[in-house]
């Protein structure tokens, strides 16, 4: 449900609950969810940022509560000449959700680099 904001989810109750199903089918042991948990938690490049030379779009929606705003603007100046997109809606699956200002972006992106 933090994938998602709350009007999609409202929209899109159907397709959410096909694929819980085989989601909970198939749902790791608590364990290896408690460790990637950890894993995530642990991993951090941070300090190699500023030299990702790579052109780079840091692409998020402002009602993500998954990874807030927040996190993308610190990514964005943290990478030297990163470009910062924030599309007014579209929680942490913008590229499903909203998916027409995530292309369009994501293409501006890409034909400026041409």
């Amino acid at each position: 449900m933090f994938l998602y904001p709350d009007w999609w989810i409202n929209e899109n109750i159907g397709l959410i609950e096909e694929r819980e199903k085989p989601a909970i089918a198939n749902f790791p042991p608590r364990e290896i969810v408690a460790s990637r948990i950890d894993a995530v938690l642990a991993f951090d490049r941070t300090a190699d940022l500023p030299r990702v030379r790579t052109p780079t779009l840091i692409l998020c929606a402002k009602d993500d509560v998954l990874t807030p705003t927040y996190y993308s603007r610190e990514l964005a100046r943290l990478i030297p000449g990163a470009e910062h997109v924030e599309l007014d809606r579209g929680g942490h699956c913008a590229s499903e959700t909203n998916t027409a200002a995530f292309e369009r972006a994501v293409l501006d992106f890409i034909g400026r680099l041409q």
